[in-house]
């Protein structure tokens, strides 16, 4: 199963010892498989494109969101056990370069600038490489106190957390697929990512869009999704309805299926 080929697709963005791990294992498991399983239709334009493997060696399977990944009503209890803002916005995910919470905080200080200064940001995940150039521009912002670094969260709270949110916005470079929309949708969350790799597939119309690079269009989508309560509610509600489409158990009765077919090519042979 490959994941993504990040390594290979934003080389500058990884450390070295990721991108030689990744090469060296990704390269000979690719060239030994019988069929290769890839997250998303854009991994397998990938890897087409990178390792020249035949269209009919690759199967796309979607990954899935768990049940728990629902809208919950009451969750002021933990907004305050937290100390969460009673308005945010949330982004979930590494802190590292291919994430590109950089631009969002950049966005993020033009949305305060135009009028939106009860709305803080909400930060969590594990510290990645090179995550201190994202703490630097929340210096630079000036906006240490309405940008709050969670940390890692434990998987039990990621559902209530997501129901924190009033939008949740992903300006990934780079996904294999992209959970955290996924899930955000699943929580009755509306989403705002990024219109490259995987994550149009996985969002389809169920979320908005946009160039990850384009600061001004992130801060403009977070400043219409905030202020245009009918829009938040059409998203809110296809967010909901798109996320039902991907669950675990589909996902493993396909992966089965391929490994039926392994399986029995394997033995007439």
């Amino acid at each position: 199963t490959v994941h993504d080929i990040a390594y290979l697709r934003l080389p500058n963005l990884l450390n070295t010892s990721r991108k030689v791990y990744k090469k060296n294992i990704l390269q000979i498991s690719i060239r030994k498989a019988k069929i290769i399983i890839a997250d998303s239709y854009a991994t397998k334009e990938d890897i087409i494109e990178y390792f020249g493997i035949r269209e009919e060696k690759i199967r796309v399977i979607h990954l899935g969101v768990e049940s728990r990944f629902r809208p919950i009503n009451n969750v002021e209890d933990f907004r305050l056990k937290n100390n969460l803002p009673s308005k945010m916005i949330l982004n979930v995910g590494t802190l590292e370069p291919r994430k590109n919470v950089v631009s969002l905080i950049k966005a993020f200080r033009k949305l305060r600038e135009m009028g939106f200064e009860d709305v803080k940001l909400v930060i969590a995940g594990n510290k990645g490489w090179l995550y201190q150039e994202i703490f630097k521009e929340v210096g630079q912002s000036g906006l240490k106190q309405e940008i709050l670094f969670l940390g890692v969260v434990r998987d039990k709270d990621l559902p209530l957390l997501y129901n924190c949110a009033d939008i949740f916005v992903y300006p990934s470079l780079y996904e294999g697929f992209g959970l955290p929309p996924l899930e955000a949708m699943a929580c009755g969350v509306p989403v705002i990512t990024s219109n490259t790799s995987s994550l149009p597939e996985v969002i389809g119309d169920a979320g908005i869009m946009v160039d990850p690079t384009d600061i001004n269009s992130l801060c403009e989508s977070m400043y219409i999704l905030l202020k245009d309560k009918e829009l938040w509610n059409r998203m809110r509600n296809m967010g909901l309805e798109r996320s039902k489409l991907f669950s675990w158990d589909n996902t493993a009765e396909k992966i089965l299926k391929v490994y039926d077919e392994v399986l029995s090519v394997h033995k007439y042979q």
